[in-house]
């Protein structure tokens, strides 16, 4: 051995994840390069320089698995020198990623309806999508104050009006087919004499 120390020894890191550890000598003058015995599991990036007595490397955790720090002394004044410094533990990462974000998306159009003059009427849609959504309903294109869930009851009406909503979500947004409100047609009847 060329007095060489590794801390921690053996070095736990997630995939995916670095962490720093400090790689020592007994002695002053040679420079020393570190590497990981398998790139596909960790990588070391740090060396030693020449007239250091020590360094920090940092430890990349690329997939699952075992490995080790491998050494090597370029010019030690006699033939190159080189060993095991240590072992690298790769483990799975503990959090799990976040879930892919989807745009809202309408399953249940809202529905047009004829109504009686002076009635109200009751739209609706379903949607899927992430969460949170955010609704507004929209009275021709004009939006409608405080109407802003997934259902709408519009106040007595009197003349033919659209109505839609508006989703949103971090993802994006989308808008609803229009849902035409129209008046029932009142037959009179026809007056006896």
């Amino acid at each position: 051995m060329h007095g060489i120390s590794i801390s921690p020894d053996p070095v736990t890191v997630e995939a995916g994840r670095t962490v720093a550890i400090s790689a020592g000598l007994t002695y002053v003058g040679a420079e020393v390069l570190f590497q990981s015995n398998e790139s596909s599991i960790a990588t070391v990036a740090g060396k030693i320089d020449r007239g250091a007595t020590g360094a920090t490397l940092k430890v990349t955790g690329v997939a699952v698995g075992e490995t080790d720090i491998s050494y090597t002394i370029p010019n030690f004044g006699r033939a190159p020198g080189s060993g095991i410094a240590g072992r690298i533990i790769v483990t799975p990462r503990t959090d799990t990623p976040p879930p892919p974000c989807a745009a809202p998306r309408i399953t249940t159009q809202p529905v047009p309806a004829t109504i009686t003059r002076g009635a109200r009427a009751e739209l609706f849609v379903r949607a899927s999508g992430t969460t949170p959504r955010e609704y507004q309903w929209f009275s021709s294109t004009r939006p409608i104050a405080g109407a802003t869930d997934w259902s709408y009851t519009t106040p007595p009406l009197d003349t033919v009006t659209e109505y839609y909503v508006r989703l949103t979500n971090a993802c994006g947004s989308v808008e609803s087919d229009r849902a035409r409100i129209t008046m029932a047609s009142v037959r009179r009847r026809a007056s006896r004499s």
